[in-house]
């Protein structure tokens, strides 16, 4: 679990972490301090409920989104718990779904080599920004639709390397060109994933 937190906590945005178990009891807390113990205790059978609801009514629906004025709750599952994080409206949900994900993958493989080829993609989590605002030079106002489709596409296949979330990205931008001018715009940013990729293996 600690690796999960960690994991969460390296994404830009997320402040923390709280996990139920089927009764709604806590079985770990890594909330920021300014939160009492007290409110997440109640806040559990809530959000437990509503989640529960919404997969209820909403078959295909693996997590929710509560958007508050400066802070985003995201409910989810991790393992046999209800995940709630918590972190800035800006938040990159679509990687928490991610990272969640590979450690899911990683946990259920026997393979030693499982968890280190999660490590790239670690790395390329922290180059989103770059890599949008790159996007935002090719595609204006469409670049976080545009980004945020490619990341969908991108998870829902079984290669997750940078490559492939290249090809995703160009299927999304459809015209060569654009994809062309983009990869020149961030040609750093690319070079750097994808020696860092690979030196991890």
């Amino acid at each position: 679990m600690e690796q999960m937190v960690a994991a969460l906590k390296e994404i830009p945005g997320v402040l923390g972490i709280c996990l139920y178990d089927s009764a709604q009891q806590i079985t770990l807390n890594r909330m920021p301090s300014f939160f009492s113990a007290s409110a997440w205790e109640d806040l559990g059978p809530v959000v437990a409920e509503l989640y529960s609801q919404a997969t209820d009514k909403l078959t295909t629906t693996t997590s929710l989104t509560l958007h508050f004025d400066t802070v985003s709750l995201v409910i989810t599952t991790w393992q046999d718990n209800t995940a709630v994080i918590l972190g800035e409206s800006q938040m990159n949900e679509h990687m928490i779904a991610y990272s969640l994900g590979m450690l899911q993958q990683s946990a259920l493989s026997s393979e030693p080599a499982s968890l280190t080829s999660s490590q790239p993609e670690l790395f390329f989590k922290k180059k989103i920004p770059e890599l949008r605002q790159g996007l935002i030079k090719i595609a204006g106002p469409m670049a976080e639709i545009i980004f945020d489709d490619a990341l969908d596409q991108w998870e829902n296949q079984v290669d997750f390397s940078f490559d492939a979330f290249l090809c995703c990205l160009r299927d999304e931008l459809e015209e060569q060109q654009q994809f062309d001018e983009y990869l020149s715009i961030c040609a750093d940013t690319v070079s750097e994933i994808k020696n860092m990729e690979g030196s991890r293996g």
